[in-house]
């Protein structure tokens, strides 16, 4: 039987970002699970080391959990699980449905992106992130070159959640859900939630070249086909994950 999973709540005003900070803490001795907010990162950062845009009224969190209670069946679709938690409680109060884009974006109904996750690993704690953009986004220009548009949900909803309401909110759902999920519920929610109908390209491939999801299988693997109808399997890059 799984632990329990609780953690301990803290909260920021302007930093730099929740991650650095986190292993900051964890250096200082911090031994139990924790939440770290903010109002606002300085230098958030997204995937691949991107700039993520962190203006004050988004959620803005990062979910410190001991490597003791992360489940070692379902590790690797982590990010998947949260995708779910996420795309589903934000669906519970907007007008329009959001999505899931293999692996783990979240999307609003015009395919714009509202939200972004990051799963790390520092020292024995899983340091599970994320960034949703709540009443503020970041305009046109400031998107790097092939990067999705942005959207928030403030226009998708008649609800304005509290920022550390609403992580607080998502991560207790994250910790039930790593206790009570099994891989094929997980993938099998997660196909419930995702947008099979759209082109995508390969992480940092910029030769322009698309693809169209087909199906995915237990360990996260995306089937596709390209324009020429050749099919190929693309591997979820959680480089941390794997890293047991």
């Amino acid at each position: 039987m799984l632990k329990d999973i609780t953690f301990e709540v803290i909260h920021k005003g302007i930093i730099e970002s929740t991650i650095p900070l986190s292993n900051q803490m964890v250096d200082e001795g911090k031994q139990v699970n924790f939440l770290l907010n903010c109002d606002e990162q300085t230098h958030g950062r997204g995937s691949g080391n991107r700039k993520w845009a962190s203006p004050r009224g988004n959620a803005l969190t990062t979910l410190n959990i001991k490597e003791i209670y992360m489940p070692k069946d379902t590790l690797k679709l982590t990010p998947f699980l949260i995708a779910i938690s996420i795309c589903g409680n934000l669906n519970k109060i907007a007008k329009d449905k959001f999505v899931i884009k293999w692996p783990n974006d979240i999307l609003c109904k015009d395919l714009y992106k509202v939200g972004g996750i990051l799963v790390d690993k520092y020292k024995d704690f899983y340091q599970l992130s994320f960034g949703i953009n709540l009443v503020q986004c970041p305009g046109t220009s400031e998107i790097r070159k092939g990067g999705r548009i942005a959207c928030k949900l403030e226009n998708h909803s008649d609800n304005k959640p509290n920022p550390l309401d609403f992580s607080i909110l998502l991560c207790k759902d994250i910790c039930e859900k790593l206790k009570t999920y099994d891989c094929k519920r997980i993938i099998e929610e997660w196909k419930k939630n995702a947008v099979f109908d759209i082109k995508i390209t390969k992480r940092d491939d910029e030769s322009g070249k698309t693809y169209k999801p087909l199906d995915i299988d237990i360990d996260g693997k995306l089937k596709v086909i390209d324009d020429n109808g050749k099919e190929e399997i693309f591997e979820p890059q959680f480089p941390h994950i794997h890293k047991i």
